[in-house]
């Protein structure tokens, strides 16, 4: 199955999602929103798995279905996206789903009621195009994976979609399991 995963809380599903030989996994990574965490990452720089490059600017913003990113998807059998992938998705016309990190869910769909969370000026009418492009491309997915805590679930309930799943964070639990101290015994069992 060939996937595509586009947005960088993508990296650790990717680099799973390979270890099935079946798969034929591509991740794609904007340039200008790379944390710095990743940029070590050796994977980064396997060509046939990574592509970083400045997919999302405001051309492609504006016409998503002619944005080389959305040439990429509809290559594949199936995305799964965060961030602004969705916008793209769509356009590609490829099943997929989307994976909300947050913000790309419960802020950008909704300009007018996050207003105040931004700087104002100029960039609140690009605020408008984003939120148009991305709540289209959210009602466009195949499903939406996230818990349903109550700001995803007001969220989701805005846009009129319904939760598909939940994609559960893969926790180390022996790395993060607290110290247990062995109990002292005092001797004494009482005063003096």
């Amino acid at each position: 199955m060939r996937i595509a995963l586009f947005g960088h809380f993508m990296y650790e599903l990717a680099v799973g999602l390979r270890e099935n030989p079946d798969n034929d996994v591509q991740l794609f990574l904007d340039s200008a929103t790379l944390p710095t965490g990743l940029r070590d990452e050796p994977l980064l720089n396997d060509a046939a798995f990574a592509k970083v490059a400045p997919w999302v600017t405001h051309r492609e913003i504006l016409r998503p279905a002619d944005a080389e990113i959305t040439e990429h998807l509809a290559g594949f059998d199936v995305a799964i996206v965060t961030d602004l992938g969705p916008i793209f998705a769509a356009s590609a016309a490829t099943e997929f789903v989307f994976v909300p990190s947050g913000w790309d869910l419960t802020h950008a769909p909704f300009p007018f009621r996050s207003r105040s969370t931004r700087r104002r000026g100029r960039s609140d009418l690009l605020e408008v195009v984003v939120a148009a492009r991305l709540r289209r491309g959210i009602r466009a997915a195949t499903s939406i994976w996230a818990s349903a805590f109550l700001p995803v679930r007001l969220a989701v309930e805005r846009l009129g979609c319904s939760l598909g799943g939940c994609l559960p964070q893969a926790i180390d639990t022996e790395l993060f399991s607290p110290v247990v101290a062995p109990l002292s015994v005092n001797a004494r069992s009482g005063p003096g």
